[in-house]
């Protein structure tokens, strides 16, 4: 709830919120996002025994077949990179968002529900990192700074492959 604000439901289920305590020289915004994930197009990919549900907009296969390749080039060399048993013993769900960007960021991992949702952008350690975080979230860490670390670090590893590592030391 957006503190000062009022929720009225019409009859059709629709939501209005109010807010009308804003002084003029304060700074006020609020995200909205709608969506329906039912029109979203739904891809099982099965890798051994582990289950990936792509979620992907309609007419954008090409996204789908990015995050497929991903799963199927590099989601064994991030298992073997991580060292642990894949985690999960229901598919992890790979979806096709912009909500994450609202906020700022790339993508984002609901370990509760097994869900990833990354924007439609064609990122190589991104879909890596979030998939790191079957791992690599608060049942393993209690901070945030070591899960989203380690998550990037094994996202990078496995990224780089055959490449040379960085130089830690250049400036």
């Amino acid at each position: 709830p957006i503190p000062g604000s009022q929720t009225t439901t019409a009859e059709d289920g629709s939501r209005t919120i109010s807010v009308s305590d804003i002084s003029s020289d304060e700074f006020f915004y609020a995200f909205t996002s709608l969506r329906n994930d039912d029109l979203l197009q739904r891809r099982l990919v099965v890798l051994d025994d582990i289950e990936v549900e792509i979620q992907h907009w309609p007419n954008d296969e090409a996204w789908a077949d990015f995050v497929e390749d991903r799963i199927r080039q590099d989601l064994p060399e991030l298992i073997d990179a991580v060292g642990l048993p894949w985690p999960l013993d229901r598919p992890l769900v790979i979806q096709e968002s912009f909500a994450p960007a609202l906020v700022g960021h790339g993508g984002r991992s609901d370990p509760s529900t097994h869900v990833i949702e990354v924007g439609d952008e064609f990122d190589d350690q991104l879909v890596l990192h979030e998939i790191t975080h079957v791992w690599s979230n608060s049942d393993l860490f209690v901070g945030r700074w070591i899960t989203e670390g380690l998550a990037e670090e094994f996202a990078a590893v496995v990224d780089a492959g055959d490449a040379e590592p960085a130089d830690p030391r250049r400036t």
